[in-house]
């Protein structure tokens, strides 16, 4: 006996020891632990937010969870049903009756009976833990005539597990556990057999304890932080959003590249910056650039994304050229922003906006003689050389003029012109003047809606009277690019010549700039925005093609 004891007090020792040495190895973490315990926790901006949506998933769970529980009822009543009527005790009626609870709680709420609510939901766990709690005041009694206690046992452990999972609410489990960890102390020291080694038991129940509350707590963290993904997410894409919509307004066009510089998304306005109808989704926007401009690009990335750490700097600019349709050099300014974390990707996609300088978009080569245009228009008192002047600028801007048509009134000293009609010459494969050369890239889809839906009337049949369109914004040639005309006069009407053409007539202009704001010039009707910078003159010229 004394020799036992030794061995008993050294085995006790070592264990201890084991235990000090556990707890000085986890030093940091045991203190890491403590400091979480009593330090408050941060105001989370989220927080209302965070816990509408936890309370929505824990009703679906115990939506979910009642569906299930409802047959599942229904087959375990059916079972103690008849086990009452063939041992009629009254271990077998409670075990009826708790599943005749579980069985009318969860078809109500499985059919939509009764509404459920976050209330309910909470009350619904909670009467299942007491359900359970009463199984196991009830489990030492079994007369294991048509149940095995050791079996039932088990299956309540599994449950206890389950509802921790289904409830995804720490605070709400961790009281329940602990009465569900007694009740099962209790069944087992009450059996009719007792317990061979009660602290090995109280150390397993203390695992399990332990288990379904670290559980709990795992799934629950799990849940919010989803939860705070998605909150993450849709608000960089709302932010995204309204963003880029801002950027057309401001800009010339918007692309959102992936971090191997190739297009996410693109507006139609890059389309139109290009005059291109192509898809340009997955294409290498270093494709669009001019192969002189590469390497500067290159470049000016990399050192804009290593400079993106500085929340206070103004996005990174430079200038290149892109290449539009029939090779024509589009000089833009491009602006740079890295967003880091978009849709979930660990490398930063990129956000472009251009800004186009119109005075330096270089057309593609022709072999058509090129007519110097001078950098003014005749003023309205003109002399005789400042009206040659002008038709050189014309002859100049418009090289495909086959006719001109000047109305001239002789009562003046110089016979001044009052109108001129234009025609143009319009060969297979050469593309001539139009109205989408001459309008902002963001401005042109409202512009052809306006044109093609007026023509698609004219063409039913329909009488068209001259139809108003809001104020149009003009650029002028003998300006800088910051100024404009307003056509605060701008009408569309039908042409009786040759049928599916028509007028656009532009009067009544104004001189402006882009910093003022006109109220009493809102539009009406379709929104028509600013004309495209630098191709269309001061003077009330009409074009016919």
């Amino acid at each position: 006996m004394v020799g036992l004891a030794d061995e008993s007090w050294q085995a006790i020792a070592l264990a201890m020891a084991f235990v000090v040495l556990h707890l000085f190895l986890s030093a940091r973490e045991i203190g890491s632990c403590v400091t979480w315990l009593f330090t408050p926790s941060e105001e989370d901006p989220w927080a209302q937010r965070l816990e509408t949506a936890m309370v929505e998933s824990r009703k679906a769970n115990i939506f979910q969870f009642a569906r299930y529980g409802s047959f599942a009822g229904a087959g375990g009543l059916t079972y103690f049903i008849y086990a009452y009527y063939t041992n009629p005790r009254m271990s077998e009626a409670s075990f009826a009756l708790a599943t005749l609870v579980m069985y009318v709680q969860y078809t109500a709420i499985s059919t939509r009976a009764l509404e459920l609510t976050i209330g309910r939901a909470q009350f619904s766990c909670c009467l299942f833990y007491g359900l359970c709690c009463l199984c196991y005041l009830e489990l030492p009694f079994i007369e294991q005539v048509h149940m095995d206690a050791q079996a039932f046992n088990v299956t309540l452990v599994a449950i206890r597990f389950i509802l921790a999972a289904v409830a995804i609410d720490t605070r709400l489990s961790v009281p329940w556990q602990l009465l569900l960890s007694a009740g099962q102390l209790w069944a087992d020291f009450s059996g009719p057999n007792g317990v061979r080694h009660p602290a090995f038991t109280v150390f397993l129940q203390g695992v399990v304890l332990g288990l379904t509350i670290f559980g709990s707590y795992t799934l629950e963290t799990c849940v919010q932080s989803n939860i705070r993904a998605q909150f993450h997410r849709s608000d960089a894409e709302s932010l995204m959003v309204s963003f880029r919509r801002m950027l057309r307004g401001i800009c010339d066009g918007e692309v959102l590249l992936d971090s191997n510089l190739r297009i996410h998304s693109a507006s139609d306005c890059l389309k139109h910056l290009l005059m291109t109808s192509t898809n340009m989704h997955g294409k290498s926007f270093q494709q669009l650039l001019d192969p002189r401009d590469l390497q500067k690009f290159r470049k000016f990335m990399e050192t804009s994304a290593s400079t993106a750490a500085e929340s206070t700097s103004s996005p990174s600019c430079m200038r290149v050229s892109l290449l539009g349709a029939a090779s024509t050099r589009i000089s833009v300014d491009v602006f740079h922003v890295p967003i880091s974390k978009l849709y979930g990707s660990h490398d930063p996609y990129h956000l472009i906006a251009l800004k186009e300088d119109g005075e330096h978009r270089e057309p593609p080569a022709n072999n058509h003689p090129q007519v110097e245009i001078r950098p003014q228009l005749p003023p309205r008192r003109a002399s005789s050389e400042a009206s040659a002047g002008a038709a050189m600028g014309l002859q100049g801007l418009f090289n495909e003029i086959v006719e001109m048509s000047l109305l001239v009134d002789p009562s003046t000293a110089f016979c001044d012109v009052r109108q001129v009609n234009l025609r143009f010459r319009r060969g297979p494969g050469e593309r001539g003047p139009s109205l989408r050369s001459t309008v902002l890239p963001t401005d042109w889809a409202s512009i052809k809606d306006a044109v093609t839906q007026f023509a698609q009337k004219e063409e039913t049949g329909h009488v068209m009277l001259p139809t108003r369109l809001p104020a149009i914004r003009c650029r002028m040639m003998d300006q800088s690019s910051r100024k404009y005309n307003l056509a605060r006069l701008a009408e569309l009407s039908s042409y009786r010549g040759t049928s599916g053409r028509l007028w656009l007539r532009l009067g009544d202009l104004v001189e402006g700039n882009e910093s003022r704001e006109y109220p009493n010039l809102q539009p009406s009707g379709m929104p028509i925005r600013r004309l495209r910078r630098a191709q269309m003159s001061h003077s009330p010229f009409s074009m016919q093609g």
